[in-house]
C-alpha cells in the first residue's frame, strides 16, 4: 500500500492528474540496433567496430588487427584519416599531396595513396630513431604495399644525412627501392665500424613481386648477433651480418645516425600505389602478424532495455547478417523484471538462433543482447551484422473503470462503478481527497488514500467528516508483479452529512 501512496504523491507534485494519460497502443513492439540506429545503444565494443556498408548504414564487424602505441613504438602511421599522423607523437608530418582511400584499405578504415609526386615528409623530434646523432640497437621496420606498377626506381622510404669523420663528411643514407621487382634495402655509412670508415649494406629480396597486389614487408636487426633480415609476408627474403666479412662473427658493426639533410624522413618519395599500416619499432620482431584479423572473437553488449511493463512477453529476436567463408556469428540474450543500477541483468546469457519465436515464459521488463562475431580459420573474413531486432508484446495496464457514483451520508459516502471484464483485473484502488485530483485524503475508517479494495465493484467508505467536500476517483490493478494500474476513472465529488439518511 505504501508503494502506492509514495507513487500517487511524486505524480502530483510533477503535477500529472492520473497515473497515465491514456491507455497505451497493443499489439507487437520493436527495438532496431542498427541502421537509423547507427548502433549507438551498444554500451560495449571489444575487437569490433562499424563501417558504413549496406544501404550506406553502419554494418557491425570484426576491427582489424591494427597496431597499438608501445613503449618501443617509433613510428606508427595507420592512414586512416585524410590527415595522416604519427600516432606516436615521435614525428611531425608535411603530408604533401599524399591521399587517403577508404576502398583498397588493408587494415582499418583507410590507407595512404600515392602518386609518385613526392611522398610525405616525416620530421623526427627529440628522442626519435631518426633524430640527429641516435644511436640504434634492436629495429624493426614493417608496411603493407599495394604497389601499381613496380617500376624501377620507385622509393618507399629514403633518408639522407652525413656524419663527421675527422675533417671528412661521410655522406650517409638508408633507402628502401624498387629494383626489377623487388625490394633492395641500402644502407650507406649507417653501420659505423671500429675505425670510422665508409661501410655499405645492400639486402635484396629474391621473389618477384606482383602489382596490385598487398604484401606485408619487414625488415629487422638484431644488435647482438648484427643480424640484418628482410622477409616478405613471413618468408625469408635476406639476410645480412653487419660484420667486417658481411658472415657471423664478433665484429659487429652497430648503426648510428649524423646530421639529416634538410629532406629528413620520406615516405613513397617516388612509389605509385598504396602503404598501410608503417610502423618503426625499436625491436626485433618476431613473428610479424600477417592475418588481418589478429583476436579469436570480438563482443558486442547492449545498454539494457526498458520494455515499459513487467510480464512484457519477448517473441523473438530477429537479425540480418552475413557470415562469408566459415566466419560465425553468436547471440545471447538476458531478460528480467528486476534491473541492476550498474547496467547489467547479471550474467545468465541465454543463447539462441535469429528468428526463432520464444516460448510464452520468456516474459521481463527488461532486456540485454550480446553478439560475439567470429573471423574465418584464415582470420580474413568478418561476419557482418546489418540489423538486430527485438520484437516484443508490452503487457499493457487493464482498462479503468467506468461509470462511477459516489452517494453521501451520514459520515460515509457509498462508492460504486462497473466491472472491467479483462482476464487479469486483480482489483481496484479507491482514491480520495480534498480537492479536484489532489488525492491525499486520510481519516477513513477503511484506510487512508488510496484504499486498495480488492475485486468488487462497490464500497462504503466511512469514518469520514461530515460536511467536507471529498473527491473520488478509481483505478483498476491487474495480477502483475509488481502491478498494473489502469488510468484514473472520471472524478466524482460528494459531501457527508448526517441528515442524509
Amino acid at each position: 500500500m505504501l508503494k502506492y501512496k509514495i507513487t500517487l504523491f511524486l505524480l502530483l507534485l510533477l503535477g500529472i492528474s492520473s497515473f497515465f494519460s491514456y491507455r497505451l497502443y497493443c499489439g507487437d513492439q520493436e527495438i532496431v540496433l542498427g541502421k537509423e540506429d547507427a548502433w549507438n545503444a551498444l554500451q560495449e565494443l571489444d575487437g569490433l567496430k562499424t563501417q558504413i556498408g549496406k544501404e550506406a548504414y553502419l554494418d557491425l564487424m570484426l576491427k582489424e588487427g591494427e597496431y597499438r602505441v608501445e613503449a618501443d613504438t617509433d613510428l606508427l602511421v595507420h592512414f586512416n584519416n585524410q590527415q595522416i599522423i604519427d600516432d606516436s607523437s615521435h614525428y611531425i608530418v608535411d603530408q604533401g599531396k599524399v591521399q587517403i582511400t577508404h576502398n583498397y584499405a588493408r587494415y582499418g578504415q583507410g590507407c595512404g595513396v600515392f602518386q609518385g609526386k613526392g611522398g610525405s615528409r616525416f620530421i623526427p623530434q627529440k628522442n626519435a630513431l631518426f633524430s640527429a646523432g641516435a644511436s640504434w640497437n634492436d629495429f624493426s621496420m614493417e608496411f603493407w604495399l599495394y604497389p601499381a606498377s613496380l617500376a624501377n626506381g620507385e622509393s618507399i622510404i629514403v633518408w639522407n644525412g652525413f656524419r663527421l669523420n675527422k675533417d671528412q663528411v661521410i655522406p650517409q643514407k638508408i633507402e628502401c627501392k624498387i629494383e626489377q621487382r623487388t625490394l633492395v634495402w641500402v644502407f650507406e655509412n649507417i653501420f659505423l665500424p671500429v675505425n670510422l670508415s665508409k661501410y655499405s649494406i645492400e639486402l635484396r629480396g629474391i621473389s618477384k613481386l606482383l602489382p596490385r597486389q598487398w604484401h606485408h614487408h619487414l625488415l629487422r636487426y638484431n644488435s647482438t648477433y648484427g643480424l640484418l633480415e628482410y622477409l616478405v609476408d613471413g618468408v625469408l627474403e635476406g639476410i645480412i651480418y653487419t660484420t667486417e666479412s658481411f658472415h657471423e662473427s664478433d665484429s659487429i658493426y652497430r648503426p648510428i645516425l649524423g646530421q639529416a639533410d634538410e629532406d629528413m624522413l620520406i615516405i613513397g618519395k617516388r612509389f605509385t600505389g598504396f602503404i598501410e599500416e608503417l610502423r618503426i619499432i625499436s625491436r626485433f620482431i618476431n613473428r610479424p602478424i600477417l592475418t588481418k584479423y589478429q583476436g579469436n572473437k570480438g563482443i558486442a553488449i547492449s545498454y539494457v532495455f526498458d520494455l515499459g511493463y513487467s510480464g512484457t512477453r519477448i517473441k523473438n529476436i530477429q537479425s540480418i547478417y552475413e557470415k562469408p567463408a566459415d566466419s560465425e556469428v553468436y547471440f545471447f540474450f538476458m531478460y528480467s523484471d528486476t534491473y541492476d543500477v550498474r547496467g547489467t541483468l547479471g550474467d545468465n546469457w541465454i543463447q539462441f538462433i535469429p528468428g526463432t519465436d520464444f516460448s510464452e515464459n520468456i516474459r521481463g521488463r527488461y532486456i540485454q543482447i550480446k553478439v560475439e562475431l567470429y573471423p574465418d580459420g584464415r582470420r580474413e573474413y568478418s561476419p557482418n551484422i546489418f540489423t538486430i531486432k527485438i520484437v516484443y508484446e508490452p503487457d499493457l495496464p487493464p482498462a479503468s473503470p467506468i461509470g462511477l457514483e459516489a452517494i453521501p451520508g451520514n459520515r460515509r459516502v457509498t462508492l460504486s462503478w462497473l466491472r472491467v471484464n479483462e482476464d487479469d483485473v486483480k482489483g481496484y484502488l479507491i482514491f480520495y481527497g480534498e480537492a479536484p485530483l489532489h488525492y491525499m485524503g486520510t481519516g477513513s475508517d477503511q484506510g487512508d488514500s488510496p484504499v486498495d479494495v480488492g475485486n468488487v465493484t462497490s464500497i462504503e467508505l466511512t469514518g469520514l467528516e461530515n460536511g467536507k467536500l471529498y473527491y473520488f476517483s478509481v483505478v483498476t490493478y491487474d495480477s502483475s508483479q509488481p502491478p498494473h494500474l489502469s488510468d484514473f476513472i472520471e472524478e466524482k465529488s460528494a459531501r457527508p452529512s448526517k441528515v442524509i439518511k
